[in-house]
This record gives structure tokens, C-alpha cells and sequence, in this order.
């Protein structure tokens, strides 16, 4: 049944939002759980963080082999790194990996690396790519994709009107309708965006209030599936625990018991406790504060165009 938040009464919207969350981990595991991937991950961006191109090169290199699916960004990212230190046969390889996770090819192109890279060997390029697109294309639900990207644009282009809150809990409902069937629509499912995102449907989460609480175990269970990233989720968490949407009115009341925890992400309540938001950043597979510059830093230096992963 698709649930209308807007219609429920306070107290049983609360009562709702108290019984469907139960913590981070209680979800049900799959066959091949995606924690070792974004532990390994983590591995990497640290060896990267500190500069050390060719041993986080490596910690990608290793992870990835392990599992059938690898998200956009982390081979996009790990593609510049196998150009910026000269391993030819890794970067033909992971080229490949970019198309089969989804790096559209004009986003490849306009990367300078890659460009410089593949400068004069279009045909190995294109070949190269069209070996990865062609399971790709196998892979994602394109109907689906398509259907998404016009309820994106449908809910982008009515923000602020009257029937805002009307499109986007059409939106969340069929998201929850999907996840309900063992198909969030995430990246192995629907692709990325331009800027290798689940960009499609995240928003639409982000607005909706208190899609984190409403959808949490389907959250973490897709999590779990290599389906979602944990920045993606936990940024979907800092979004609603500041009620950060104009979806949110005296109607909705102020949950109190599911975002105490705070990771010091963008919209997120911050705190001055560094050691405190790390162990908690940790838990869900987020890199260190400090990271984050370092990293940015490093990859400004190299020219690289790193990707978060949002």
C-alpha cells in the first residue's frame, strides 16, 4: 500500500516513524554484502588521501574483481589514477569498467586525463567502451530509468508551486513501491547521472519528509546489496535531521528519536567533538573529516577529478 505521509495524523505518524527504525544494521544480508566493498573503498581514498597514487591504485584494483557490480564513481576514479601513474593495461581495463558501471562516454571524453590519454586512439577508445556499455545496457532497467528521469524533471519543475507536495509523494511512493519489490532504484538498477549520481531519485527522498526514517530498512538493505552508497544515505539522514525541505510544516511533528547522531555532513546538525563524529562517521562507511580536504587536495594537484560519491 503507498503510504501518503500528508494524510496520517501526528500520532500515528510518529508511532510509524518509532517502529520502522531499529538501527543501522538490522537488515537482512545477500550473498555477496557490499561492506568489504566500501571498507575497501575507504582503503583506498586513505592511500589516496596521503598522496600515494600507486598503492590506492592497487587497493582498487584488488576490491574490484570481487564484485560483479562496481559503482561509477570508484572506477571513474580509479581509471585516473591508473593514467597518472602509467599502467596502461589497468587503465584499458578500467576504462572498460567505467562503461559497465555506467560513466557515461562524454563524461570520460571531457575529463583531461582521459582525453590526453586516448588522444589519437578514438577506435580503441570507442572499442573499449562499447565492450562495458554493451553490460550496461544488459544490466539496467531503461524503461525504468526513463520513467525516473521524468518524474525528476516533473518534481525539479514544480518546486514551489501548489502541487509540489502532491508530485513528490507520487514519487516517494512509487520509490517505495520499488523497494518494496527487492528493486530500489539505485545505480545498478537505473545508472547515474552526469555527475555519476543517483541524482534521479535521491531528491525526491531528500525533500519527502523523513524518507530515511520511512524507508530505512529497504535503505540499508539496498545498501547492503551494492544498490546505494553510505554518503548517499547518510547525507539523506543529515537532509532530514534539520528538516531540511519546505515539505516539512507544523502537519509533520519533529522526530525527536532517530537523528541524534551527527557526521558533520552538508544540511546536518555539526559537532566540535572530531573524535566522536569520526567513530560514528566509521560506522557507516565514511571516510574521516579530515579526508575529505586531503583528498581534494591531492586530486587538485594531479588534476584529477575526483568523485565523491553522493
Amino acid at each position: 500500500m503507498a503510504i501518503n505521509y500528508f494524510a496520517m495524523k501526528p500520532t500515528m505518524l510518529l508511532l510509524g516513524l518509532i517502529l520502522l527504525c531499529s538501527g543501522h544494521h538490522s537488515v537482512a544480508k545477500k550473498n555477496i554484502d557490499y561492506a568489504t566493498y566500501f571498507a575497501g573503498i575507504l582503503s583506498a581514498e586513505h592511500k589516496l588521501a596521503n598522496d600515494d597514487l600507486r598503492a590506492a591504485l592497487d587497493a582498487y584494483a584488488s576490491l574490484f574483481p570481487k564484485f560483479d557490480f562496481v559503482f561509477a564513481r570508484d572506477a571513474y576514479n580509479a581509471l585516473q589514477l591508473a593514467i597518472l601513474t602509467g599502467k596502461q593495461a589497468q587503465q584499458d581495463a578500467l576504462l572498460t569498467l567505467c562503461a559497465k558501471s555506467g560513466v557515461p562516454d562524454y563524461v570520460l571524453s571531457k575529463n583531461p586525463l582521459v582525453h590526453a590519454a586516448y588522444a589519437g586512439k578514438d577506435k580503441r577508445f570507442h572499442e573499449l567502451f562499447a565492450k562495458g556499455n554493451a553490460v550496461y545496457l544488459r544490466r539496467t532497467d531503461t524503461a525504468l530509468r526513463a520513467e525516473m528521469q521524468r518524474r525528476y524533471k516533473l518534481e525539479q519543475g514544480n518546486k514551489g508551486n501548489s502541487n509540489f507536495e502532491e508530485i513528490c509523494t507520487d514519487n516517494f511512493n512509487r520509490i517505495l513501491e520499488l523497494s518494496k519489490q527487492g528493486r530500489f532504484p539505485g545505480e545498478q538498477l537505473i545508472g547515474v547521472n552526469d555527475a555519476l549520481e543517483n541524482g534521479f531519485v535521491l531528491p525526491t527522498l531528500l525533500h519527502y519528509p523523513y524518507a530515511y526514517v520511512l524507508l530505512h530498512d529497504y535503505l540499508w538493505a539496498s545498501l547492503h546489496r551494492g544498490e546505494a552508497q553510505p554518503l548517499s544515505l547518510m547525507y539523506l539522514y543529515s537532509f532530514n535531521q534539520t528538516r531540511t525541505s519546505i515539505l516539512y510544516t507544523s502537519r509533520i511533528p519533529v522526530d525527536t528519536k532517530h537523528f541524534k547522531i551527527r557526521y558533520n555532513l552538508p544540511f546536518g546538525l555539526e559537532s566540535p567533538d572530531k573524535t566522536a563524529v569520526d567513530g560514528a562517521r566509521k560506522k557507516v562507511w565514511l571516510r574521516p573529516q579530515s579526508q575529505t580536504q586531503m583528498i581534494k587536495d591531492v586530486a587538485q594537484g594531479h588534476g584529477m577529478d575526483f568523485r565523491g560519491g553522493w
